[in-house]
């Protein structure tokens, strides 16, 4: 195509053999009305992905939201204590195993000592039989315990922010995308 008349040209040709399809040509989009109906229908699984992620995000920063809180809660009515490693409980999954620490602390206003599972497992033995750690633990609940480890604390909380943030965000923006 060398000029505007040739290109011209070649477009009512196009146009003349579209309006002429062949039984090998069922697939070929000739008609606006036709592009209209395939993008329609590719779509329509589109449709529900978008407000589908931005739900499943929601859903998740809820759940940041109240295990935040209960964290929160808990932190703020803690006390300390020194407890001790006793022993690991084993979890195994088709992921391998899971150690968590079991911790013994005692207060001086108890006879008995208080054992706990800490609720943070790790693929290893994080900390060595015998060891002291720092123990919060509820004094209505003394059995409401865990060993306390600063930010890794809010651990929990941080990953399903930021998780419920991020399907939130390609959910919102796929929405955005199909509502213009």
């Amino acid at each position: 195509i060398k000029s505007v008349p040739d290109l011209t040209q070649k477009v009512r040709d196009i146009r003349k053999n579209a309006r002429h399809k062949s039984e090998s040509d069922e697939n070929l989009i000739t008609s606006q009305q036709e592009l209209e109906e395939k993008e329609r229908t590719g779509n329509r699984n589109a449709q529900f992905v978008g407000p589908l992620f931005a739900f499943i995000g929601l859903v998740a920063i809820g759940i940041s939201i109240y295990v935040g809180m209960n964290r929160w809660d808990f932190l703020g009515k803690a006390e300390r204590a020194d407890g001790k490693v006793v022993d690991y409980r084993s979890s195994t999954d088709d992921d391998g195993t899971t150690y968590y620490p079991i911790v013994e602390f005692s207060l001086p206003t108890q006879p008995q000592s208080i054992t706990f599972q800490h609720d943070v497992g790790s693929s290893h033995r994080s900390y060595s039989l015998g060891a002291v750690v720092p123990v919060l633990f509820d004094p209505n609940n003394t059995s409401n315990a865990i060993i306390d480890e600063g930010l890794w604390n809010w651990f929990a909380t941080i990953i399903i922010s930021f998780m419920g943030l991020s399907f939130f965000g390609i959910g919102s923006s796929l929405t955005w995308k199909l509502i213009k």
